[in-house]
């Protein structure tokens, strides 16, 4: 959390600096996710050698079930950093940029260390007709980048709807003062009775206490 005296430097780079630690840190809980959701390759040793059981389209659905896990990450942070750091949004911003590329790094190395072994250990210890999970692999490194972009537009998102309630609640408390310095509303003093009309205003104003006129003779 920043306070508020402290300078606007100060308060920028300790909003970066918080929400890059929290990005790097929340990507080894994404690596874990991504490990866990991930399906694997199933392979099979023969007498030749080792074949994969089923479709290729493994390594596409680790693409795609990290650009998943990654985008979610970003979003959750980029509405951590809009609610809870209500200045310093610049460094924050910056912060969710480069945490948010440190964080799918971290991501990546937890998914992969906790990956089975290569094809060729792990068919060491294995026998004829025996199926075994492959390692897990990334092919497209662009999925990296889900994280900062998701984060990016989030806390834009929010800011921007933050900003618009603000200003509405401004708005909002402002307008009954508003109207009483236009004189749109007056209060008779010997009567009590309160006139919205400007003129019947002003002639309350001028004579509260003069009598009504008698009607006119015919």
């Amino acid at each position: 959390m920043t306070s508020p005296g402290d300078p606007p430097l100060r308060t920028e780079l300790r909003a970066g600096l918080l929400v890059g630690l929290g990005c790097a840190v929340a990507g080894v809980v994404v690596g874990v996710v991504w490990r866990v959701v991930v399906p694997l390759a199933e392979l099979e040793k023969t007498a030749t050698g080792v074949l994969q059981v089923g479709g290729a389209e493994t390594e596409v659905a680790a693409d795609g079930w990290f650009a998943v896990c990654a985008a979610l990450a970003g979003v959750l942070a980029a509405v951590a950093a809009a609610l809870l750091l209500r200045s310093g949004r610049l460094g924050a911003l910056v912060g969710l940029v480069a945490g948010g590329l440190v964080g799918a790094l971290v991501a990546l190395r937890v998914g992969l260390l906790l990956s089975p072994p290569e094809i060729a250990a792990a068919a060491k210890g294995a026998r004829v007709g025996d199926t075994f999970e492959g390692p897990l692999r990334m092919s497209a490194y662009g999925v990296l980048l889900a994280w900062p972009t998701a984060a990016v537009i989030t806390f834009f998102a929010v800011v921007a709807g933050l900003d618009v309630e603000s200003h509405g609640t401004d708005r909002t408390e402002r307008l009954p003062e508003r109207a009483d310095h236009a004189g749109l509303t007056a209060t008779n003093p010997v009567t009590g009775a309160t006139a919205t009309d400007p003129v019947a205003a002003e002639r309350s104003r001028l004579s509260p206490g003069a009598p009504p006129e008698p009607p006119a003779p015919r």
